[in-house]
């Protein structure tokens, strides 16, 4: 069964089922950006399933780069993806999306416009902004999106304009109140100093400065976020670097690196939010 061919009731069926599953879970798989690293995910999910044999669920963060490369690609990593997690014990993928993954197709998905998670294979599902989901008895708010940090000259191929959510968008998630934990692709301000490094420009050179001014709007706009739902935890992807920090106020924030980097996954525990990478 993949995304495309699942009718409409078995996609309202396994939401359904998706969602009792979760309220049973202990420990969750977190991962960063992969870019289609078909190396990288052959390494990453036996690992992470060494640094968690319980965990059933995987969060990601996004920029998988669903569907950036045409579809046969697509097809061949979602089926890759679909194949690691039968072979490691893994029943979901719950995507929220970076600036890297096909929005046009995103978008179009009918469980995505309704505000419902929208199968992509067996196995991935991406989550709409602003949605919220049980594991165990914590809360988890998941906004996709950020700002391309890298040329924008490749519309439809990696990046797209819907990348970054109208502000109606922030605005409604934010006044859905308080979540236990934020899942977004984009960074926030203040965050952990190697992130900050990055994003005025002290460290990690491959990022054009003009696009790191480009998403300013971005990071405003999701940090307003963090600040409306105020959870204890925020995770994200996007800037490719790890790194935590925990503010003053007691909430924390942790970045994920990208593929083939130290920092892409690591395991939550749902009942206390410690933290430990894999």
């Amino acid at each position: 069964m993949t995304g495309r061919t699942r009718s409409w009731s078995q996609t309202l069926h396994d939401i359904d089922a998706m969602k009792v599953a979760m309220q049973n879970e202990e420990e969750v798989i977190i991962a960063g950006d992969w870019h289609n690293d078909i190396t990288w995910l052959m390494n990453v999910f036996p690992r992470a399933r060494r640094a968690s044999p319980a965990s059933r669920t995987l969060l990601h963060l996004g920029d998988i780069e669903i569907g950036g490369h045409g579809d046969t690609h697509r097809a061949a990593v979602l089926n890759f993806i679909d194949e690691r997690c039968r072979g490691n014990g893994i029943d979901r993928v719950l995507v929220t999306p970076g600036n890297h993954d096909n929005w046009d197709r995103i978008t179009q998905k009918r469980a995505w416009r309704l505000g419902l998670p929208a199968p992509l294979s067996e196995y991935v599902w991406v989550l709409p902004r602003g949605y919220r989901f049980t594991i165990g008895d914590k809360t988890f708010m998941s906004f996709g999106g950020a700002a391309s940090v890298q040329s924008v000259v490749d519309e439809g191929k990696n990046w797209w304009p819907a990348e970054v959510a109208p502000n109606d968008e922030y605005e409604a998630a934010g006044a859905a109140g308080f979540a236990d934990v934020m899942l977004t692709h984009e960074a926030i301000n203040g965050g952990p100093d190697r992130i900050e490094d990055i994003i005025h420009g002290k460290a990690n050179g491959r990022w054009f400065p003009e696009r790191l001014e480009a998403s300013e709007r971005s990071r405003a706009l999701t940090t307003a976020l963090f600040d409306a739902v105020r959870p204890g935890l925020l995770l994200h992807g996007h800037m490719h670097a790890r790194g935590e920090k925990t503010l003053p106020d007691g909430r924390r924030i942790i970045a994920l690196a990208d593929n083939r980097t130290a920092g892409n996954v690591g395991i939550l525990d749902v009942e206390t939010l410690a933290w430990r990478w894999a």
